[in-house]
């Protein structure tokens, strides 16, 4: 659930030099809360705490 884009943005981490990143355009099928719950499951915690889902407006 939510979490197959992700998987793919997981296993390129290392190549994430980025100070910040914002994450744009869910499925409209996911509520916010099951998006969030999936990027904390599913990114390391190092890129987690770096991603911004910009959920506003959805």
């Amino acid at each position: 659930m939510a979490a197959g884009g992700f998987r793919e943005i997981a296993e390129r981490a290392e190549l994430f030099q980025n100070e910040a990143i914002l994450l744009t355009h869910f499925s409209p099928r996911y509520s916010n809360a099951e998006i969030v719950a999936a990027l904390d499951r599913t990114l390391p915690a190092g890129l987690r705490e770096r991603c911004t889902p910009l959920l506003a407006g959805r």
